[in-house]
């Protein structure tokens, strides 16, 4: 967070930094306030599963410093109102493009990778594999982006003008592919 040297840090700035160390795995010590900001963004982050974790908590911070500067920051409701407005407007106008590489980074990390350079490996080959999944066959690689991004069966269905379960093999099919694309580099 970019802010100006007039005067001492303020509770936000403070745990702007302490937000960092805890999305790192850190456990730092909180105040009271610190706390309480941080179950309100626990109990959004749960309530929008499909917005990355650390996607949510930085919503949440965003919306934590809008409530700060109108003084609202200590009441709960109106914090936990803002944090979910964040999140809807990111849902409504999320970045397909992003969103879906970094879901399927984050799920792959979790799974299997233990080196932060086999993650960027990974990432650099999803990236070369998805134009050619694309040109090998566009409804997988737009199948598969919409899922990523968080888009429900019924959803991308609707959208496509196909069937959720044809969404599903369709999906399971495009992985599959990409999968393979991205042993052949």
């Amino acid at each position: 967070m970019s802010t100006c040297n007039f005067g001492p840090p303020s509770d936000v700035d403070r745990f702007y930094d302490n937000l960092n160390r805890v999305l790192e795995g850190n456990h730092p010590d909180l105040s009271e306030k610190e706390r309480f900001w941080l179950e309100v963004f626990q109990e959004v982050a749960r309530s929008y599963e499909k917005v990355p974790e650390d996607e949510s908590y930085w919503l949440s911070f965003a919306a934590l410093s809008d409530c700060y500067e109108k003084g609202k920051a200590d009441n709960r409701q109106y914090l936990w109102t803002a944090c979910k407005h964040n999140h809807l407007d990111y849902r409504k106008h999320r970045r397909r493009s992003r969103s879906w590489e970094i879901e399927y980074a984050r799920q792959r990390r979790q799974n299997s990778t233990k080196n932060e350079w086999e993650l960027v490996d990974f990432r650099l080959d999803l990236r070369g594999a998805i134009p050619k999944l694309r040109s090998q066959n566009p409804l997988h690689a737009q199948v598969v982006t919409m899922k990523w991004s968080g888009e429900s069966n019924g959803g991308i269905a609707a959208e496509l003008g196909i069937t959720k379960r044809q969404v599903e093999d369709t999906y399971q099919t495009a992985v599959r592919s990409l999968q393979a694309l991205m042993e052949a580099n």
